[in-house]
């Protein structure tokens, strides 16, 4: 994955099992390898992640200009790259 390491990748795994968001099942031809399936919490975590969402999206288009959405925006790529590189 783009951006984020192999510890990275195995601490946020990690993290959504204990959560219980996903299983991991072992593929039949290769016993190193695991297929990550999401469960049913963790289509409700992703369906209220979606709604808290697009609850700030229509706060945000009724309290800022285009020009404060623009710079707002700016400013979460910048944070959220940041980020990434110390996963």
């Amino acid at each position: 994955m783009k951006g984020i390491s192999q510890s990275g990748i195995s601490k946020l795994t990690k993290r959504l099992l204990e959560k219980k968001y996903i299983n991991q099942e072992r593929q039949l031809n290769d016993r190193r390898s695991y297929n990550i399936v999401l469960t049913s919490e963790g289509k409700a975590f992703l369906n209220r992640v979606e709604d808290f969402g697009n609850e700030i999206m229509n706060l945000m288009e009724e309290a800022l200009t285009e020009d404060e959405v623009q710079s707002f925006s700016l400013m979460c790529k910048k944070i959220t790259s940041l980020y990434a590189e110390k996963l």
